[in-house]
């Protein structure tokens, strides 16, 4: 085989004049066509065995067809419907966010419609969900890359804690080198839903993807707020005698949940998650505070104060990167989005659900609850005197079992009304 020759700056202006560019136009005009000449000269390379480049100088062809033609005398470049145009950085990221854009464009059309016409249909028959059964579904799918899935190891579901309303819930990890003693990375959460939990569902997702608040907030890349993440894909299965079931995916958030870290983080990381936690939700509640005679805003009256509320805000639901709180599984958001909802209701949640419903140990969530709690009364209000007011409502609703059980009948009330 002949070695392959380099391609010199005579096939660059050739290529260029076989495309009526005799005397190329300055470098910085936007209608020149680098790009279809690069393209071209790729061609060469297979036709004629010359190679583009160098390998260490092909990052610089570019620059070296701006100083070829630079020196050239600039003329006008006729316009014709074949000449493409170089787009700008500004057309570049459009271009980007266009693509990004038709990605979700199916799930985005499928929310004003039925339940029906959006979930994707699963040849999954099962009457009871199992991790193991959860694993054999991924492998029909393509939400993992098969590379990964030909290795059992790499892959595993658990059983996850959920919320209050959710049926069932289950967490899928991915093992760095398919290393069965290596770390958990949690990919995504999978929900279990009937078919009147998922109708509501869909309809909430739809309602916040509409909401000018949420989407002002979306655009704030700032660790004082959170960050939040919306489920993307249902998918639908039947049980043995063909009633329909649903499946929701939600895609995990960076870092560890709330959850791991209260379990294995270490002292630090406790300290700098709960701290987060409780400033952001704090910002949060107070930027969408609202009320006539809320205390917060000049009234007399803490009853009186209503914000927005997440409403399924437990420690699995809340991940910290480090820098950033992300709050996941955000459908219940559209509940104080059609009308406000009471203040407090998240950070009371987000006690009440651990302690008393998974039974996690209280000594060793309440004094990061605490770190949180105060973060988060700061958050909301400067004033001493309405933080220790705030505080005593917050003890009155979490300090017994009785009256997390009142409490969570609110909360039903309030988020899953029947």
């Amino acid at each position: 085989m002949p070695a392959k020759k380099h391609c010199t700056p005579k096939s660059i202006i050739a290529i260029a004049k076989n495309y009526g560019i005799s005397s190329p136009p300055p470098v910085n005009d936007p209608n020149f066509p680098y790009a279809k000449i690069i393209r071209n000269l790729v061609k060469l390379t297979l036709q004629k065995n010359i190679s583009l480049a160098p390998p260490q100088k092909r990052r610089g062809l570019f620059s070296q067809l701006k100083r070829l033609f630079v020196k050239q005398k600039p003329t006008q470049l006729k316009q014709t419907s074949r000449t493409p145009v170089m787009p700008t950085k500004e057309a570049r990221a459009e271009g980007l966010v266009k693509t990004m854009i038709q990605r979700r464009h199916a799930f985005k059309k499928a929310t004003t419609t039925n339940l029906d016409e959006v979930a994707i249909e699963t040849s999954l028959v099962a009457d009871t969900l199992t991790p193991q059964a959860i694993k054999h579904w991924l492998a029909t799918t393509n939400l993992i890359n098969t590379h990964i899935l030909k290795n059992p190891s790499c892959i595993e579901v658990k059983t996850s804690k959920g919320g209050a309303y959710t049926e069932d819930l289950y967490q899928v990890f991915y093992r760095k080198n398919c290393n069965p003693e290596g770390p958990n990375k949690l990919l995504f959460i999978i929900k279990v839903l009937s078919p009147d939990s998922a109708e509501t569902e869909l309809a909430n997702i739809n309602l916040l993807q509409n909401s000018p608040e949420l989407r002002t907030l979306g655009n704030l890349r700032d660790p004082d707020y959170p960050q939040l993440t919306f489920s993307e894909k249902f998918y639908r299965f039947r049980t043995s005698n063909g009633q329909k079931r649903y499946l929701l995916i939600i895609h995990a958030a960076k870092g560890q949940s709330l959850y791991d870290i209260a379990k294995n983080g270490s002292p630090t990381l406790k300290v700098n998650a709960f701290k987060a936690f409780g400033h952001t939700l704090g910002n949060f509640n107070r930027r969408f505070l609202s009320g006539e005679n809320c205390a917060l805003k000049g009234g007399t009256s803490l009853s009186a104060c209503r914000t927005i509320n997440h409403g399924d805000l437990h420690p699995v639901n809340v991940f910290f990167d480090g820098k950033y709180i992300y709050l996941i599984d955000t459908e219940t958001l559209a509940v104080s989005i059609r009308e406000r909802t009471e203040l407090l209701l998240d950070i009371i949640y987000f006690y009440n659900l651990p302690i008393y419903f998974w039974k996690f140990p209280k000594d060793t969530f309440t004094p990061y609850f605490n770190i949180a709690k105060k973060a988060y009364l700061k958050a909301l209000t400067p004033n001493v005197q309405l933080q220790v007011a705030l505080n005593n409502k917050i003890t009155l609703w979490t300090n017994t079992l009785a009256t997390y059980r009142e409490f969570q009948e609110k909360m039903f009330r309030i988020f899953r009304p029947s």
